[in-house]
């Protein structure tokens, strides 16, 4: 594990071996190892760049249902055709 330590925020990059037969993804994912934590000592799962798909699933966990819905409205109120950024959370 290495990575990249600033003032607010860590970004870590796992470096595993490659495994013949396994898909590197399929061995776990770092984020899913590393954010509860980072939640629980009152950090973010979100950075300067955003969520990302491998952080999405702890944005209720970080914020809550209900501010999850606001964001979401605002989306929908910028974006009704949901033509920005497809594909992310939303």
């Amino acid at each position: 594990m290495t990575g990249q330590p600033e003032p607010s925020a860590i970004h870590p990059v796992a470096l595993l071996p490659c495994v013949p037969g396994v898909e590197a993804g399929t061995r776990g994912s770092p984020p899913a190892k590393i954010v509860p934590r980072v939640l629980a000592l009152g950090g973010s799962c979100s950075g300067e760049h955003g969520v990302g798909i491998g952080k999405r699933e702890f944005l209720e966990q970080e914020h809550g249902a209900e501010a999850l819905a606001v964001m979401r409205a605002v989306r929908r109120a910028l974006d009704p055709r949901g033509i920005l950024n497809q594909g992310s959370s939303s």
